[in-house]
């Protein structure tokens, strides 16, 4: 298996819940081709432990659906992110 490393960019947290951007780098054994992929985690904590975890290939996808969750939990617990 060639190289892959994992790379942080940006945490966004409110109360239990987490958005963040990452890339994975990687590098071909073979051919030594470098490749970059970024992607996007929503994740929602609860007394420390994460009890929901949901990966994105496209950023967009993930902060429209944190968008679209945010307005839900808005409405079910009147505040922004359901606490």
């Amino acid at each position: 298996m060639g190289e892959i490393r994992n790379e942080p960019e940006a945490y966004f947290a409110v109360g239990e819940h987490m958005l963040a951007f990452h890339v994975v780098h990687g590098r071909g054994r073979h051919s030594g081709t470098e490749v970059a992929m970024p992607f996007a985690v929503v994740a929602r904590w609860r007394e420390d432990l994460m009890v929901y975890f949901k990966a994105y290939v496209h950023r967009e996808d993930a902060l429209s659906t944190s968008a679209s969750q945010r307005r839900s939990w808005s409405r079910s617990t009147g505040d922004a992110f359901g606490g």
